[in-house]
């Protein structure tokens, strides 16, 4: 999953002593312009004094140990919930901001990878993906019709363009011809037409 990294921030330069990696949902790190949880390793003595509390059990939770043979200290990585990708000249980008439990991280990647592939065709605007619960995605459309006509052919054309490129979707395909606010992530598309999305799954799991 590739990124232009002109629409996103890149980050400074980290402080002295510190690392920065980019992670998925199974901790392992990723490839360039692979999207993720950014983490941080720095002594940990370094993290109690500004980064966290140590009384904190929830943020000793996230962390990994590692021994740095070299200095014999404990290093530690903190797993923040930002996220972003390092670029093939290896800058660090950074994304958005992930609040679930990094259980859920996986799901995340690939709801970006599903409307990434929305919006990489030429008539398509906006792209917004729903977990199903069943390991697939439905998805909300929001068309550029001003210069064409939403016909049975052009649905089709576009459903099996999804298909085609990722098989993570399911047949559930709804298109609006409103402009969806602007949003990678859709997390600020009309509550009911979210509603009529949950509509459509749960009438197809019926059968």
């Amino acid at each position: 999953m590739s990124f232009d990294s002109k629409t996103k921030s890149t980050l400074e330069t980290p402080l002295p002593g510190t690392r920065i990696k980019v992670i998925d949902g199974n901790r392992n790190i990723l490839e360039a312009d692979r999207l993720g949880l950014i983490c941080i390793e720095r002594d940990f003595s370094m993290f109690a004094q500004g980064y966290l509390d140590i009384r904190n059990s929830t943020a000793l939770m996230k962390l990994n140990f590692e021994i740095d043979n070299r200095s014999n200290k404990t290093r530690c990585w903190l797993i923040t919930s930002e996220i972003g990708y390092y670029t093939e000249k290896g800058s660090l980008c950074f994304y958005g901001q992930f609040r679930s439990p990094l259980r859920d991280i996986n799901c995340l990647i690939d709801r970006f990878q599903i409307e990434t592939c929305l919006l990489d065709y030429p008539l398509i605007t906006e792209g917004f993906a729903m977990a199903t619960g069943s390991g697939k995605y439905a998805a909300l459309v929001s068309l550029k019709l001003k210069e064409c006509f939403l016909s049975p052919e052009l649905i089709q054309q576009i459903t099996n363009h999804i298909k085609e490129h990722n098989r993570g979707i399911l047949n559930i395909l709804v298109f609006v011809k409103r402009s969806l606010p602007k949003s990678n992530t859709g997390q600020f598309i009309d509550y009911f037409v979210i509603k009529e999305i949950q509509n459509m799954i749960n009438i197809r799991r019926k059968f």
